[in-house]
């Protein structure tokens, strides 16, 4: 959820005539920057298969590619949108069913291209003055002074698939993160729950994507992980 919503939810909540008993507030460490980046293997302008745009084929396609849909009327068969030009710096390379799940070859990307995936994602200076992290500060204040307990928890990331392509200095980019939502929360009583390297990545539900992504051992880790941490509460 974006961090704007929860800001308005504290002030809601704060107000409300049934206040909650806690409210927990995810903070993913590849959200904390304002700057959004564009992709820097591929770009995906319009791929569209009976008028609507399918995002989950993405990551399959190659990378820097364009992929344009001719179809002039709504709808269309799997054969059409199979026939789909596959462009590359304005040039036709192929078709769409040469690429994506068709093709192995482009189910995954190069050493080169993985890196700066995790670059762009995990990298960026999470600043005090980014929106992102004042909400964080924002909405601890607001419900401190509601006396409603908050917490705040960093959901798991993938260290040991990160650290084969940045060792050391992905770990280093994660804390650092932690360290400045930490600094938002102080002067309240919100708690901040660190569970960004408590899995393995077995526990990680897709293999070769940096991505926070669990599997079902995983989710139940972060749902025990917070009941423990509120069971007082309730």
């Amino acid at each position: 959820m974006h961090m704007d919503a929860f800001r308005h939810y504290a002030k809601l909540a704060a107000t409300h005539p049934n206040k909650p008993k806690a409210v927990f507030i995810e903070i993913n460490p590849a959200g904390l920057t304002d700057i959004t980046h564009p992709f820097l293997y591929f770009r995906a302008d319009s791929m569209t298969i009976y008028g609507m745009l399918h995002p989950w084929a993405r990551p399959f396609l190659h990378p820097l590619a364009v992929f344009r849909h001719p179809m002039t009327k709504p709808g269309g068969s799997m054969q059409d949108y199979y026939r789909t030009p596959v462009r590359f710096r304005k040039q036709v390379i192929g078709h769409l069913h040469e690429y994506g799940w068709n093709n192995p070859k482009y189910r995954k990307i190069t050493t080169a291209h993985q890196r700066e995936k995790i670059l762009t994602r995990y990298f960026c200076e999470p600043k005090s003055t980014n929106f992102k992290i004042r909400a964080i500060g924002e909405i601890a204040r607001t419900l401190h002074s509601a006396d409603i307990p908050a917490f705040f928890y960093v959901t798991p990331v993938d260290l040991e698939f990160c650290s084969q392509y940045w060792p050391g200095l992905f770990a280093h980019s994660i804390h650092e993160k932690v360290n400045v939502v930490s600094a938002q929360l102080e002067g309240t009583d919100a708690r901040l729950i660190d569970m960004s390297f408590d899995l393995p990545h077995s526990a990680f539900s897709y293999a070769d994507y940096p991505n926070e992504h669990l599997k079902l051992v995983g989710r139940g880790h972060v749902a025990q992980v917070l009941a423990d941490a509120s069971k007082d509460l309730f």
